[in-house]
């Protein structure tokens, strides 16, 4: 691609995350992350999520919830129970009970 985009760089960090290169799907959301993409599609997030639940960096996982914040990304019923997901798989309880005690409608997908 002569110049990549959001909808690109998400295809990319889904395969990734999908065929079980988590590191590798976190390092292109760094990457794009650097190189200054807009990241306003949730399937980003949703994307780079499933692959952080699935290493045991925790810095890593916090880095893309505190980006999320950051970027003042409304979280739904899936994001939100993907965050409580990822904490729990590496077993920080404490910000998994955070993540679910700050929930704005209570709904989480199971």
């Amino acid at each position: 691609m002569k110049e990549s985009n959001v909808t690109a760089w998400n295809a990319l960090i889904s395969a990734y995350a999908h065929h079980g290169d988590p590191l590798r799907s976190i390092q292109l959301f760094n990457r794009m992350r650097r190189e200054g993409i807009c990241l306003v599609k949730k399937d980003t997030f949703a994307a780079v999520l499933r692959a952080c639940a699935n290493i045991e960096a925790l810095e890593d996982r916090r880095v893309v919830h505190s980006f999320l914040v950051n970027l003042s990304i409304d979280l739904d019923d899936v994001m939100t129970s993907t965050l409580i997901n990822m904490y729990g798989k590496c077993g920080s309880l404490e910000d998994a009970h955070y993540v679910f005690d700050n929930i704005q409608n209570g709904n989480v997908i199971h």
